[in-house]
């Protein structure tokens, strides 16, 4: 008898299609229970230009420890009420590697998920769309004190899960750039493409 195979939660969620490309992903990767680090690039391979950077999942960055500082004033889990900061901050994440980039995050919105449907209204904050525009403005104005050149955006950021406007992002980020001589990289994840 054939022992059945015990995946996460996740991939039970996805669509039998994707489920089975989730379950030969992990096959081939010798029946690990995750996929290997994307970010696994010997120091010879590194260069600095976006354009041939290798592709990014979301969500690993800050879960690895040699990711992310872990020090345990910045190591908060931001959703959580009480650690969150004032909208239209940034938190940044200093890598302890040089190779690895730098991550910031963009309190940009009070809750999460959209503002179209309110099932809570969770104080001091009045989360709204325009609210969350002015808030990720409030954000890019801060990326200046950081003196970055280059800056990788999710791709639709705001816009997904949170329910924003693309266009509406989009003309921010590029007018942002232009003015303050900032390239953007906006990143699609890989996994949107290759198993679901």
């Amino acid at each position: 008898m054939q022992k059945k195979e015990k995946l996460s939660p996740y991939a039970y969620g996805l669509p039998a299609e994707a489920r089975t490309r989730y379950q030969e992903k992990l096959a081939y990767n010798k029946g690990l229970d995750r996929l290997p680090d994307p970010y696994a690039i010997t120091k010879s391979e590194w260069v600095n230009d976006p354009s041939i950077w290798p592709e990014l999942d979301f969500g690993s960055a800050l879960s690895s420890s040699d990711g992310a500082d872990t020090t345990t004033e910045v190591r908060k889990n931001l959703a959580v009420l009480e650690d969150r900061d004032t909208p239209g901050t940034i938190r940044v994440f200093k890598s302890p590697n040089q190779l690895r980039p730098d991550i910031v995050c963009f309190l940009s919105q009070w809750d999460f998920g959209t503002t179209f449907i309110i099932h809570r209204k969770i104080p001091p904050y009045k989360d709204t769309r325009d609210n969350r525009i002015i808030w990720f403005k409030q954000c890019l104005e801060r990326l200046k004190e950081l003196n970055v050149k280059t800056v990788g955006l999710p791709d639709h950021i705001g816009c997904g899960l949170g329910g924003g406007d693309w266009t509406a992002y989009f003309e921010i980020i590029e007018k942002f750039a232009k003015a303050n001589d900032i390239n953007f990289v906006i990143v699609t994840p890989s996994f949107a493409h290759k198993w679901i």
